[in-house]
């Protein structure tokens, strides 16, 4: 979705409060803000899309993309490759970021994975 740049980090926080809301990033580009939802059926998706995210006034363009075939779900902690450009995010700044949820799990690695 588009997001107004001046109420990006609100939309954002907003978003990764919402129940149904699974994953939220900030991202760049025409599409700013990209979410994740869980909806039950379609009129719960559609009950969603015109009450909770309509009622957020800086959302602008809203493209959604239904799934309806999972092939695989898994999520992969990756190396990094040059450990001097990586940035380490510590389980306790997570929630200090605003856009996870405070119930990451975390991998056997420590590092915070979530559930997908």
């Amino acid at each position: 979705m588009s997001v107004q740049p001046s109420e990006l980090a609100h939309v954002a926080r907003e978003m990764a409060a919402h129940a149904e809301v699974s994953f939220a990033a900030i991202t760049t580009g025409p599409s700013n803000l990209v979410t994740a939802v869980n909806c039950r059926n379609p009129e719960d998706l559609c009950r969603y899309l015109t009450e909770r995210v309509a009622a957020l006034d800086a959302v602008r363009p809203l493209e959604t993309a239904p799934v309806i075939r999972t092939l695989k779900r898994t999520a992969t902690s990756l190396p990094p490759t040059d450990s001097s450009r990586t940035t380490r995010i510590l389980p306790s700044q997570i929630g200090r970021i605003g856009l996870l949820p405070r119930h990451v799990d975390r991998q056997p690695s420590g590092r915070p994975g979530g559930t997908g």
